[in-house]
């Protein structure tokens, strides 16, 4: 699992950001299940069945919710991809979570026989009629990039062959729930904190959207979950480095305005603030004549006149590798989040991969 699917599922672990992700994306914002119903499962495998093996099934989060007298089991699983299998998957883990419902039953019977003192049969031991299970729903936060254009059903994944409509009717399909991280429905259904994460989601690849939205208020006082996930996302690594430098002393919260603010003051000392282009043009009019100190107080463009070509080739390095590591980007969409001029993309593909091409 990636660092930040693991951040992703510390966050969600939070009872008040699961609900509200369950009701947002689920409900339409209805307040369905609520933070105080829920009841985090521990351990994040169980056992599956696998021929005479066992084996684990790895879950990314589950929990419990009491719904009356009863229980509805929620599961949530992070994806950072298209997978073609998830439908199968989803229904294998389902599965999994039934069988150990019915382990659990077949226990408790044999535990009620043996004290009152029947002698062992297996039909005893099984589910009868008046025996329910617990329903369970399993839930995909896909947070790739762009729309989910992989199956929403075991249906998609099926060939039914050339009398397709005669068996494909008698299906039983088994459907899925994704709920897209950059759904902006989604971040507006939202009541917690966890609107404010998934408007950056939303505005990932775009630096200047980016930029914009955390210079809003609502993103100078949110809670350190909150702002280090989105720390980690946005790739801020000055606030995962020093978190308390950016600690509201007034309202106890963090600042990730201020944390934005220092990096797009980092971007301008490297030529990739807004003004890279005007700085530039003087740099290379002014400066170059007049040299380099006079350049750059002109239009901070002798600092980077020649682009990557010149100086703090690493901070771009590793700016863009950690999009490409964090974010799973590919180089083309980590250099677009940055604002790579174009004229710099080949020799900072060299610089990563030892060639232009």
């Amino acid at each position: 699992m990636g660092k930040f699917d693991e951040e992703t599922y510390g966050y969600l672990s939070v009872k008040e950001y699961f609900a509200d992700l369950i009701n947002a994306g689920c409900f339409g914002g209805e307040e369905v299940v609520s933070a105080d119903d829920l009841e985090e499962l521990t351990g994040r495998t169980q056992e599956a069945a696998d021929g005479k093996e066992r084996r684990s099934t790895y879950r990314d989060l589950r929990m419990r919710l009491r719904d009356g007298t009863s229980f509805v089991l929620l599961a949530v699983e992070n994806q950072a991809s298209i997978d073609w299998e998830i439908p199968v998957r989803f229904m294998c883990y389902d599965a999994a979570e039934y069988k150990k419902q019915l382990d659990e039953l077949h226990g408790k019977k044999r535990q009620r026989r043996e004290e009152i003192g029947l002698k062992r049969s297996h039909w005893t031991e099984k589910m009868g009629a008046g025996d329910r299970l617990h329903p369970v729903y399993t839930v995909c936060f896909y947070h790739g990039e762009g729309e989910w254009n992989g199956p929403k059903s075991l249906k998609e994944v099926m060939d039914f062959g050339e009398n397709a409509e005669r068996w494909e009717k008698r299906f039983s399909d088994y459907p899925i729930t994704v709920i897209n991280a950059e759904d902006a429905k989604v971040a507006k259904n939202c009541r917690t904190e966890l609107k404010q994460f998934l408007e950056v989601m939303g505005a990932r690849r775009d630096r200047e959207k980016l930029n914009r939205l955390l210079q809003d208020r609502a993103y100078e006082n949110l809670s350190r979950e909150t702002a280090r996930i989105i720390a980690v996302m946005a790739n801020l690594p000055e606030f995962l480095e020093n978190e308390e430098q950016y600690k509201n002393q007034e309202r106890e919260g963090y600042n990730m305005c201020q944390a934005m603010d220092e990096l797009r003051e980092e971007f301008r000392k490297v030529g990739m603030a807004e003004g890279r282009a005007e700085g530039r043009a003087e740099g290379r009019a002014e400066g170059r004549a007049e040299g380099r100190a006079e350049g750059r107080a002109e239009g901070r463009a002798e600092g980077r006149a020649e682009g990557i070509r010149e100086g703090s080739e690493q901070t771009f390095v590793s700016v863009v590798r950690n999009l490409m590591k964090t974010m799973h980007f590919s180089l083309e969409q980590a250099m677009n989040a940055v604002m790579v001029p174009e004229e710099d993309r080949a020799r900072l593909r060299e610089l990563l991969y030892g060639t232009s091409l």
